[in-house]
């Protein structure tokens, strides 16, 4: 998809700019809080039932005014639910 890293690779960005991970796109914000908006239009999305799960991990590495430098990861966890 347009603007999706692969796993094990890198990009480079501000905070508050989305970044597309595997299933979906993250939002890190300043104050150290995230959004992650779910594409649920992906199939691999819509064909989860009932207790299955995928997870979309992003690693990051941030860097303040100072230069101090920090990394971590956010793994979500996407729960399924079948329709109907």
């Amino acid at each position: 998809a347009k603007g999706t890293v692969p796993a094990g690779q890198n990009v480079t960005g501000n905070v508050n700019t989305a970044v597309n991970g595997e299933y979906g796109k993250i939002v890190l914000k300043a104050d150290g809080t995230y959004t992650y908006e779910l594409n649920n239009n992906d199939p691999r999305v819509n064909a989860l039932l009932d207790g299955q799960q995928l997870k979309d991990t992003f690693t990051y590495t941030i860097r303040d005014a100072d230069g101090d430098v920090s990394t971590t990861t956010i793994t979500v966890t996407i729960n399924g639910h079948t329709d109907g």
